[in-house]
């Protein structure tokens, strides 16, 4: 089994991979109470900036931002999939939460090719932000939220959990005076460095988000950008804990990851786990460590 001081560290992040690695057929999860569809989290130039709050019958108080994963692009013709109702994804890694008593917000936010780095970051951290501000609205504690998400969407996670985010004190926006960060989060499958090993589609997807081909000089300025950009690039011994995995979720692969006995003893190889402030579990102040 696995070390006692290891399941501490990891509570909240090792709570939701449980729940989300386990396929949507045999958890057959209750719907949500109700769908608060096109919640509106923040306006940029005119564009209304979406979410839909998927509410549990039995609320345990925790949220959870939830973030499709889109290769960084969205259609832009009218009548697209909004990325916040892609339901293959939702049957993943929403509706079992949303069962489990997690309050669930699934964002759109910007994306490639009508904007670019650092847009879709900025609306995961306002999308924060807005729930943090209106916890009470959305009956959830302020200090108990989360992030999941996949691919591009496992990427903004994981930049909820290692920048700072700190609220702007004397903005005219109260929600914008919050704090970004979350206190869990569970990535599957997330380009963790942009500087690092991509197949074709992997280095134009990510080309189109930064705005930039990413140069072969690792001292040039491009370069740079790319590494800053990298979750890699920002973690801290003070960042949320966070739990990689490199299988698809509900995959046979991400069930076998979590152990013959459930003990989760497999993971160690492919997950990143670096303590936060303040988070949903009992605090374990030992270093960031990244396999």
């Amino acid at each position: 089994m696995m070390p006692r001081r290891v399941l501490a560290a990891l509570g909240p992040a090792f709570a939701l991979v449980v729940l989300v690695s386990v396929p949507a057929a045999a958890q057959a999860p209750a719907p949500a109470a109700r769908v608060d569809r096109d919640v509106v989290y923040g306006m940029y130039s005119g564009l209304a900036l979406l979410m839909d709050v998927h509410r549990p019958a039995a609320p345990n108080g925790t949220a959870i931002v939830a973030i499709t994963g889109i290769g960084f692009h969205a259609g832009g013709a009218y009548g697209a999939e909004p990325m916040k109702e892609i339901e293959p994804q939702l049957n993943v890694f929403v509706k079992p939460l949303v069962a489990a008593g997690y309050t669930v917000f699934v964002i759109n936010h910007r994306a490639a090719p009508a904007f670019r780095y650092p847009a879709a970051i900025e609306d995961a951290e306002r999308a924060v932000r807005f729930v943090r501000h209106y916890a009470t609205r959305f009956g959830i504690a302020p200090n108990r939220i989360g992030a999941v998400g996949a691919s591009s969407g496992g990427y903004l996670a994981s930049m909820l959990g290692v920048r700072s985010g700190p609220g702007v004190p004397d903005d005219d926006d109260a929600v914008n005076r919050e704090q970004a960060r979350v206190q869990a989060v569970v990535a599957f499958c997330p380009p963790e460095d942009l500087t690092g090993a991509f197949d074709d589609f992997g280095i134009s997807a990510i080309a189109a988000f930064m705005g930039i081909l990413r140069p072969s000089d690792p001292a040039s300025a491009e370069f740079k950008i790319y590494r800053q950009a990298s979750p890699l690039a920002s973690v801290s011994p003070d960042d949320a804990p966070i739990l990689l995995s490199s299988r698809r979720p509900g995959s046979a692969r991400a069930d076998r990851a979590l152990g013959e006995d459930g003990s989760g003893a497999a993971w160690s190889g492919r997950t990143r786990e670096a303590d936060s402030r303040d988070r949903l579990g009992p605090p374990d102040r030992s270093k960031a460590r990244v396999p």
